[in-house]
């Protein structure tokens, strides 16, 4: 005879007996009618004692006043640890965040392929490509004049999109003052970059591709 405590789901503090214990207290009246049974198999029976339901009703009850009390000290907790180091918590943070990410840029500085840029007038990148890029790949050399303008051509999956947008990192990476993935790099001041990548249209309103690409590009001429 041994007390279930509920594991796997089943009813708490249930007392289980083979069934001839079961009977043998029953002739000798151990066990009346105020003991519920809860389930019996064909080797064992599993009786509620008189008053266990009642004490364990209170005692979930006492367990979801705990839960609801912890819950509401622990946000007055953090309400009032907020409202005293909120600024000075926010301070420490933005602190160490910076001290990360200076670092690092410093330590990706020193990696293989990457250098770090100055910033002029003109564009000029040697040996530059997409920082996402690894094991064998072809660099590129790109060279502009202040207020020059380059027409890029060439097949499909022919690598036009990865210049476009090696570019266009290496002018964010550098402003940001970040390394930038190529051997040497010169770059001016932008204050924004304008991109357009992708096939998209909208044939059901008359819009194709092209006029769709014509769109997009007018909005970052009308911009830059």
């Amino acid at each position: 005879t041994h007390i279930n405590g509920g594991a796997g789901g089943r009813q708490e503090f249930l007392i289980e007996a083979t069934r001839s214990e079961a009977e043998g207290f029953m002739r000798r009246g151990a066990i009346d009618d105020t003991w519920h049974v809860a389930s019996e198999t064909q080797k064992v029976r599993r009786f509620v004692a008189p008053g266990v339901s009642v004490l364990v009703s209170n005692r979930a009850v006492a367990v979801a006043e705990a839960d609801l009390a912890a819950d509401v000290a622990w946000r007055k907790f953090v309400a009032d640890l907020d409202d005293e180091l909120s600024a000075s918590l926010r301070k420490i943070f933005d602190a160490v965040a910076l001290i990360d990410a200076t670092r690092a840029l410093g330590r990706l500085g020193g990696e293989p392929g990457w250098c770090w840029p100055a910033l002029g007038q003109d564009l000029d990148l040697e040996a530059f490509a997409h920082p996402t890029l690894t094991g064998d790949m072809v660099t590129n050399d790109l060279k502009l004049d202040d207020g020059a303008c380059l027409v890029l051509t060439g097949p499909n999956a022919g690598g036009k999109s990865s210049v476009a947008r090696a570019v266009a990192l290496a002018s964010i990476y550098a402003q940001a003052g970040a390394p930038v993935f190529a051997k040497r790099a010169a770059l001016p001041l932008r204050d924004a970059v304008f991109t357009r990548m992708g096939a998209a249209d909208a044939l059901a309103a008359g819009r194709s591709t092209f006029l769709h690409e014509l769109e997009r590009a007018a909005v970052a001429l009308e911009h830059a």
